[in-house]
């Protein structure tokens, strides 16, 4: 009997576990949608209405519809129909939840930049088997370009798939992508020994790429709204976080114990009833882990980042590993945690995600990186400007190595030419 007893206890804490990582993973919107779904059929779950005037959120681009007009429609999902080609795939029962659950991570172009660490651990998966599955994903899937890392490696996949084949535009997008400008094919040329008409070939070729496959999959216009569900908030040198009350609240009927334990039921009836208690009470449960998981995670957030978030300082080094280790969790729970989550910083709604900054093997971050590039190149000479190997020579000597590529890559996405254009443009 005790045995039975504690089998029973042990799956329901299985199933509030599921439960409660289900939750987690969902954006305030689809939690909406579910908490409703849920309300709608269990009699014992009641609501408590927050009024729509009470809700704070941001759209991503402005001039949008009426907020009303837009939240009474049901978005279309641009990622419905990269689930649709995984479940056709020929994939074993583990590969397909890997993938269903690496494409969840698909950023709004259709990059894969998060996910890997949590993923491996999720799955008990070795690296090289889960970039197996990545590869023939995006050999696979439709449109090319999905599940790639970044810009490189989207418009490699695209090269790769497309007819003719080209040695010279592989060559081209691995070694020179990022000193790429529409005036430079002669001296492109030169550099590849070829003709310039073959890199005029080739950079057409480029141009007719798509770099960003999932944003270019839909013709369907789609208003999406950032609800924030934490708030920092500036208190002198320090930041206070606590949690915005955006969605309805839920709770038990106060009567509901009387009426699972009322004999007036039949068996059937009373089974019925016993199971819509335990799904409410599940439910309840796993709100409030939800909430106290976001809260600790935007909290730590918020302690390892106050120089940026206060002073506009650069981010500090900070991954999912990191705040897993700090906060004693899986990396699969910080990772759902952080999906799809949303911050208010002084009337402005940002992502959780984008606090984190994950570091280089010498212990810097991306961010701090691309803050130096910034600062070195705001202070060069215009007659002098500093070339990428200058950069990375620079980082090298200071302990942090970073790359000429690396270098190259990070200017681009600065927004700031090669050295040899900002001469030009400095005369």
């Amino acid at each position: 009997m005790q045995l039975e007893q504690t089998a029973k206890q042990k799956q329901q804490l299985n199933q509030r576990q599921r439960q409660s990582l289900k939750l987690l993973s969902l954006s305030a919107q689809n939690l909406e949608r579910y908490l409703e779904s849920i309300y709608n059929d269990n009699p014992l779950l009641e609501r408590e209405e927050m009024p729509f005037s009470n809700r704070r959120f941001s759209l991503r681009r402005e001039n949008d519809p009426d907020p009303l007009e837009t939240m009474a429609a049901e978005p279309e999902d641009a990622l419905s129909e990269v689930f649709l080609q995984i479940s056709m795939l020929k994939l074993s029962d583990k590969e397909r939840r890997i993938a269903e659950y690496l494409a969840a991570f698909l950023d709004e172009r259709g990059y894969l930049e998060e996910g890997w660490d949590s993923a491996a651990e999720e799955f008990d998966v070795p690296p090289l088997a889960l970039e197996e599955l990545v590869e023939l994903l995006q050999e696979r899937l439709e449109p090319p370009g999905l599940f790639a890392r970044d810009l490189q490696e989207c418009l490699l996949i695209q090269a790769r798939r497309s007819v003719p084949k080209s040695p010279l535009l592989e060559e081209v997008l691995l070694e020179h992508l990022y000193d790429l400008t529409e005036s430079e094919p002669e001296t492109l040329a030169k550099a590849l020994q070829v003709s310039r008409s073959e890199v005029e070939n080739v950079l057409n070729r480029i141009r007719s790429f798509q770099p960003s496959p999932l944003g270019g999959a839909s013709s369907v216009t789609t208003f999406v709204y950032r609800v924030p569900e934490v708030e920092f908030l500036r208190s002198g040198d320090y930041l206070e976080v606590r949690l915005l009350t955006n969605r309805n609240r839920y709770s038990l009927n106060p009567y509901s114990k009387d009426v699972v334990k009322s004999k007036q039921f039949s068996a059937e009836e009373h089974r019925t009833l016993q199971g819509y208690y335990r799904e409410a009470r599940d439910l309840l449960y796993a709100l409030e882990q939800r909430d106290r998981t976001l809260l600790r995670v935007a909290e730590k957030l918020a302690d390892e980042q106050r120089d940026h978030l206060l002073n506009g300082a650069p981010l500090s080094g900070l991954s999912e590993s990191d705040m897993a280790r700090a906060l004693d969790l899986s990396i699969s729970t910080v990772s759902r945690t952080l999906q799809e989550k949303y911050y208010l910083f002084e009337n402005e709604v940002y992502r959780l995600q984008d606090l984190l900054s994950p570091k280089l093997r010498s212990g810097i971050s991306r961010d701090e990186v691309r803050f130096v590039m910034q600062t070195m190149i705001a202070g060069e000479q215009k007659n002098a400007p500093l070339s990428d190997a200058f950069i990375s020579d620079y980082f090298t000597k200071n302990g942090h190595p970073v790359s000429r590529r690396t270098v190259a890559k990070y200017r681009l996405q600065l927004g700031i030419l090669p050295a040899e254009k900002r001469k030009e443009c400095s005369q």
